[in-house]
């Protein structure tokens, strides 16, 4: 299904980066051998495509501008790991990048296993939902 797809493209572009370094990843997560060796010209496309925005964000340094909200505590102990990854990446990402404008970026509960961007609040939400796509 889609997950499935989101998983490869994800998994193919970590692994396209560094192929050396990554082969035992790609293969523990089933990333099959004719999709492992398209993965470094995808992460090259990608790369080109994305780098001079990021080069730009990066280079404006540190800022305070995701801000992470929890409107539901975790209720379970995949949930609080998930909190706790995503945590962890907001403050990785205020350290190296400053885009110029804030974000929020809410933890809670959706109904479903989902993370999105809602462009009405103009917010980004992480469903706690998924944390039970880490148990499958």
């Amino acid at each position: 299904g889609l997950d499935k797809q989101r998983f490869y493209t994800i998994l193919c572009l970590f692994y396209g980066a560094n192929p050396e370094t990554r082969q035992k990843i790609a293969d523990e997560q089933g990333l099959p051998a004719d999709r492992q060796a398209t993965c470094p010209a995808e992460f090259e496309l990608a790369e080109q495509s994305w780098g001079p925005v990021l080069d730009d964000i990066k280079s404006a340094g540190r800022g305070d501008w995701l801000h992470l909200s929890v409107a539901n505590k975790p209720s379970s102990e995949a949930e609080d790991v998930l909190l706790d990854a995503v945590t962890i990446e907001v403050g990785i990402l205020n350290e190296v990048l400053d885009p110029g404008q804030s974000l929020d970026l809410v933890f809670g509960n959706c109904g479903e296993a989902n993370a999105y961007y809602d462009p009405s609040d103009q917010r980004i939400v992480i469903c706690t939902e998924l944390a039970g796509l880490f148990n499958d």
